[in-house]
């Protein structure tokens, strides 16, 4: 074979492979999850608290369930989420550590509404995907969650369930 036909068949490998690069599936499925999240500390639920602010509320009250949206995972396999409130359609939003999480109209491209939950696990952190170090924090019933710097504590750990 020729050096010019090598090449032209490479050229033709090379096409072809490229080609199926653009019909290649995701590298992950984008998967809705629909939960309520129980802090393990005291089993206060996550509340969308009228739409805007996220508080630590007893598990009886109302808009407590959650749709957790992969958009990504990790470089170890952890999914990566938005978390919308089922009742207001907002999402949670990471707005600096020391500050309470708001909730914000939802923009799947916003790295600050990205959260990495590990759904593998019966407890989990719920830690930013802006600030991996920096994780939701239950501070008692009826008070706002926080976002503070991880440190493996009862009120930094959530269990999710279907309410």
């Amino acid at each position: 074979m020729t050096i010019g036909r090598k090449a032209a068949s490479l050229a033709a490998v090379a096409s072809a492979l490229a080609g199926m690069a653009l019909f290649a599936a995701p590298a992950h499925a984008s998967t809705a999850i629909t939960k309520s999240v129980q802090n393990y500390a005291d089993n206060t639920n996550l509340d969308a608290y009228y739409g805007q602010q996220v508080w630590t509320r007893d598990s009886s009250m109302n808009f407590q369930v959650w749709t957790f949206t992969q958009v990504g995972t990790t470089f170890t396999g952890v999914g990566i989420y938005t978390i919308s409130s089922t009742t207001y359609g907002t999402c949670l939003q990471d707005v600096g550590v020391g500050s309470a999480v708001k909730q914000q109209t939802c923009d799947g491209t916003n790295l600050a509404q990205r959260w990495v939950v590990d759904f593998g696990q019966p407890a989990t952190t719920i830690a930013s995907a802006k600030n991996p170090a920096e994780v939701l924090q239950g501070n008692g019933s009826d008070t706002a969650v926080t976002l503070v710097p991880a440190a493996s504590t009862a009120n930094q750990v959530w269990t999710l369930y279907d309410k």
